[in-house]
């Protein structure tokens, strides 16, 4: 396979819109833009590319094939609560030509738009959500788009023609829902290296941390999960003043007895919901003695969970998130 470089840039531009109080607000952003970071896949020979101009040129063949332009785990552009989904390109020559977005939503669920023909000058192809869906290939879809969506793959697709084409590749438009609770990031503490504490700790406490420029009332809950399945849940209004920190200690209850503990949690206001996961491990702590630290090991364990069982070795999992490629803890820069 042929592999050549086109970039990404994540654009967080956008349009803001004045609303009544308790009425959802909309944004247009840039979801992706064309550059240097994304590797292409496309059959040997057959798609040229001009990174400076971001124009592909794709050879006549009497079979259609496809070019794939590929995103790795949290490096994907990521929408919530899309209402349309726009793809910008220029047909310079040629005919036969059309795009398709795949994406995959929070419940692991996948998405195709379908094939977009392009027509001969600037293209505008706009996919409304949620809309008719194109082939997924036999993955799992029930056809409900829920939560977050990450595109996975944006494809060029050439039908079969003897003629030379060129497209130029101008970037694609969301246009989304907003809710405050896209302006509030939740962290996890203490999380130094790992989100560890000793039986009975009172020390773990989800952050809050608020990026909006004005107060945000949001609507908060948990489902705290136990190691032997006991359940602890919490419900309340939350207020955020201006770009503030607030820190919410967990129920004493969930750091009482050794085990991994899952929290659920959920932020919402009339614009929607965002929604989250964290793991905390209420353990005894090593220390500095050597008897216990040839106890434990933190790691990445991959694939070797069951081969690590089969040798008598107990793993605790911290996440159940398998990402292959760049794990990136904070947004991702296509700018660089």
């Amino acid at each position: 396979m042929f592999r050549t470089l086109l970039a990404v840039c994540l654009s967080a531009v956008c349009m803001a819109v004045d609303a009544a109080p308790g009425t959802a607000l909309t944004r247009t952003r840039e979801l992706l833009g064309f550059g240097e970071q994304v590797a292409l896949n496309v059959p040997s020979g057959q798609v040229g590319i001009d990174r400076a101009t971001r124009i592909a040129t794709l050879q006549g063949s009497d079979k259609e094939f496809i070019a794939s332009i590929n995103m790795a785990g949290d490096t994907r552009p990521v929408f919530r609560r899309g209402q349309s989904v726009t793809i910008k390109a220029e047909l310079l020559a040629g005919e036969a030509v059309a795009m398709a977005i795949c994406f995959v939503d929070a419940a692991g669920m996948e998405f195709a738009t379908g094939n977009l023909a392009l027509k001969p000058g600037k293209n505008t192809l706009v996919w409304e959500v949620p809309a008719k869906l194109g082939n997924h290939w036999g993955a799992a879809s029930d056809g409900v788009i829920k939560g977050e969506a990450r595109i996975t793959r944006v494809l060029l697709i050439r039908w079969p023609n003897p003629g030379i084409a060129k497209v130029r590749l101008d970037g694609i438009d969301v246009i989304e829902k907003v809710s405050l609770s896209d302006y509030v990031s939740v962290a996890l503490k203490p999380d130094a290296p790992l989100p560890v504490v000793a039986p009975g700790s009172t020390e773990a406490h989800l952050l809050l941390t608020s990026s909006y420029e004005a107060e945000a009332k949001l609507s908060w809950s948990l489902t705290a999960t136990l190691a032997d399945g006991t359940q602890v849940t919490e419900t309340k209004p939350l207020v955020l003043a201006a770009k503030a920190t607030i820190k919410l200690p967990l129920p004493a209850k969930l750091c009482e007895k050794q085990g991994l503990v899952r929290l659920d949690w959920k932020l919402s206001d009339a614009g929607g919901e965002r929604s989250g996961e964290n793991r905390l491990a209420v353990m005894r702590l090593a220390g500095h003695d050597e008897r216990f630290r040839k106890l434990f090991m933190f790691g990445c364990s991959g694939g070797a969970d069951q081969a690590m069982h089969q040798i008598g070795i107990d793993v605790l999992r911290l996440s159940d998130n398998y990402t292959w490629g760049s794990r990136a803890g904070v947004p991702y820069d296509w700018s660089k």
